[in-house]
């Protein structure tokens, strides 16, 4: 029941010693040298945290020399990395471990400490810190949201993103949460070279995650992150389920850290906190909000901040691209969720109320002088009222209305309505 058996991985130990006997078969190593020799020991598969790593245990015989154990040492190893290209599936393991997360820990996790309590607390006020945002120059007719702004009175950068994304909110949890992946290894190396990148789970037998990580910065000293990660599922007073992914700087936990790491480069430390808030939209539907201020201890032109946000917040997009499914197929699933809470008669709250009233009141009064317009469909009748009103300025103002029957229920045709927004309706906006 280890880690690595549970998504289908193992590791090899082969353990021996080698002879130099006088006659036996050649044996070539990596670089082509040859010799002849017979070799014994034996191999035995076990579990560990990670897949097809291999350990060598050699013991020299009186007859081999040094060069010997080399080149049959250079052999075993082209056996072993072939043994790890044959059954390489990054993929498929990915898969695995974030599928083990939603089926496995999320059921069986422990109740969060009062320390992670407090952290949460500490990071909401990041709930609202996006409406602060300056939207990003350029992504207004992207499908996700963006936001870049800077702090003057403490220096510190902000981003921020809100997206929809076509997959279950657990299963975005996991993908946010689960940073020890094949994927995100590459992406980090792409991007950071082999600067230090350490990930430490279930801190003291909590929710609790530890993250290392060295960044580079083009034209400047590399950056040192480190910080303290907790996941919580919540509800939220209508009864819908939301995920929290909070971090901050590692120094706010009270425990063991990273003193024991020897860091071979040089960093210059700096300071970032965040929070993920995933809201269920529908079973296979939900909404991403990631705010993130960071401090890396220098001032950025306003120029390279932009671009370095614009690498953050590419998540969003991956996100999207990664999950997404057909636009039809998506916008029905709300739109029953939608129907469904309908049909629980959930009250309004004063502001609510006030709204209806409102437009009960406006358009009320507005029963004579109504002209009818010509409809582009049949069976939909349409009218006009135009009406001159003295608000301080003389205003023309134009009333519309429209009445016909409609192949759904009254809440289907209120949940399409409700949903100007969705990807059918932003469709035929365009092509208009």
């Amino acid at each position: 029941n280890s880690p690595a058996s549970n998504r289908g991985q193992s590791s090899i130990t082969w353990v021996g010693f080698f002879e130099k006997p006088a006659f036996g078969e050649e044996v070539e190593g990596e670089r082509g040298q040859k010799t002849r020799g017979t070799m014994s020991g034996k191999k035995s598969p076990g579990n560990s945290p990670a897949s097809n790593r291999a350990r060598l245990t050699l013991r020299m015989s009186k007859s081999s020399t040094k060069e010997d154990i080399t080149l049959y040492s250079s052999s075993i190893e082209v056996i072993l990395k072939e043994i790890g290209r044959q059954f390489y599936k990054p993929d498929v393991i990915d898969e695995r471990i974030k599928e083990h997360f939603v089926d496995t820990v999320m059921p069986k996790a422990p109740q969060l400490t009062g320390d992670e309590e407090r952290m949460f607390k500490r990071l909401e006020h990041l709930k609202k810190a996006i409406e602060k945002g300056k939207r990003i120059k350029g992504t207004l007719k992207e499908k996700a949201e963006k936001f870049l702004w800077r702090d003057k009175n403490e220096g510190r950068i902000w981003g921020a993103y809100r997206v929809t994304v076509d997959k279950a909110a657990a299963g975005i949890l996991a993908e946010v949460f689960e940073l020890d992946t094949y994927i995100n290894q590459r992406l980090n190396r792409e991007a950071n070279g082999n600067l230090v990148r350490t990930i430490r789970k279930n801190i003291d037998g909590t929710r609790s995650m530890h993250l290392c990580l060295g960044q580079k910065l083009t034209a400047f000293e590399n950056r040192l992150f480190e910080n303290w990660f907790v996941w919580k599922e919540s509800k939220k007073s209508n009864g819908e389920t939301v995920y929290l992914v909070g971090f901050v700087p590692l120094r706010e936990y009270k425990g063991s850290g990273f003193a024991d790491i020897v860091m071979s480069e040089n960093y210059v430390k700096g300071d970032s906190m965040g929070l993920y808030v995933i809201e269920a939209l529908a079973p296979n539907v939900c909404k991403v909000t990631r705010v993130q201020t960071f401090d890396l201890n220098l001032y950025l032109p306003d120029a390279v901040m932009t671009n370095l946000a614009k690498s953050l917040l590419s998540e969003s997009n991956m996100l999207q691209v990664k999950f997404r499914r057909i636009g039809k197929t998506v916008d029905e699933e709300v739109r029953k969720v939608l129907v469904e809470k309908m049909k629980q008669k959930m009250e309004l709250d004063e502001n609510q109320k006030k709204v209806f009233e409102d437009l009960k009141i406006r358009f009320g009064k507005e029963k004579e002088g109504w002209e009818d317009l010509k409809s582009p469909q049949e069976g939909v009748k349409m009218e006009i009222k135009r009406k001159e009103e003295q608000t301080g300025k003389n205003m023309s103002i134009a009333f519309g209305r429209a009445e016909g029957t409609a192949d759904c229920t009254a809440e289907e045709a209120a949940a399409y309505l409700f949903m100007f927004c969705s990807r059918e309706r932003m469709a035929i906006d365009r092509e208009e």
